[in-house]
């Protein structure tokens, strides 16, 4: 998530566009920066296993969107989710621990 996003954004991953649209809405307000990834058929086929339902690691690229797919296999298929990547904005050099999208989610549900 780093390589792609950097810093400034978090990676939002979902299989449901109105509840990241939610989330987004309150990342704005609370000036959190969210960046849409994909999840698509070509990553879920890179956890593939020929001697498990799954494995855990597609492989060196897209680890992120591979993870996601991953995790995704165990969600209950009608149930709307959103995972947040924050490799790259749970911790600043020169901050420490940022408490990254606490905000956001106090926008979002209370």
């Amino acid at each position: 998530m780093v390589a792609a996003l950097g810093h400034e954004f978090t990676g939002a991953f979902t299989n449901n566009k109105k509840f990241l649209k939610e989330l987004m809405d309150a990342s704005v307000k609370t000036k959190e920066k969210v960046w849409e990834m994909p999840i698509s058929s070509g990553y879920r086929k890179l956890i593939e296993s020929k001697v498990a339902d799954i494995k855990n690691s597609g492989g060196r690229l897209a680890g992120a969107s591979t993870a996601a797919a991953f995790i995704e296999a165990f969600i209950e298929k009608d149930t709307k989710w959103i995972h947040l990547d924050i490799a790259g904005t749970a911790t600043l050099e020169k901050v420490g621990a940022t408490g990254v999208m606490v905000k956001t989610f106090t926008e979002l549900f209370c």
